[in-house]
């Protein structure tokens, strides 16, 4: 069997951007905030709001809970990422704040000499 034929008996590749690394705080919050951004152009609500459960989350991008938690943590400590608790229907809605995501961005390539 082929490595290609095993890669795509294995499911969906999770997309990465080393980029959003330093702004995000590491490698895992990076990947959540990847699929964030990725779904906010693809699966998003009126204004960008997302609603996805843990294991939406987990079947996207193969972060644990514990993961996604202390990922969360991460974005919103670093004010990537606002949530909105809809009590009525019991869900939890984020939407990543694009705009300081690319002034983020925009810093950590100018402090990098790029």
């Amino acid at each position: 069997m082929k490595a290609t034929e095993i890669l795509t008996d294995a499911g969906q590749s999770v997309r990465y951007y080393p980029a959003l690394r330093e702004i995000a705080g590491g490698t895992i919050p990076a990947i959540l905030l990847g699929q964030l951004l990725y779904w906010t152009g693809h699966d998003s609500i009126e204004g960008g709001w997302i609603y996805k459960n843990h294991k939406d989350i987990e079947e996207a991008t193969g972060l644990s809970l514990h993961e996604q938690l202390e990922a969360l943590t991460k974005l919103r400590k670093s004010n990537l990422l606002t949530e909105w608790w809809d009590r009525d229907a019991h869900r939890i809605y984020m939407k990543v704040n694009t705009d300081i995501v690319q002034i983020a961005l925009y810093h950590s390539h100018d402090e990098n000499g790029e």
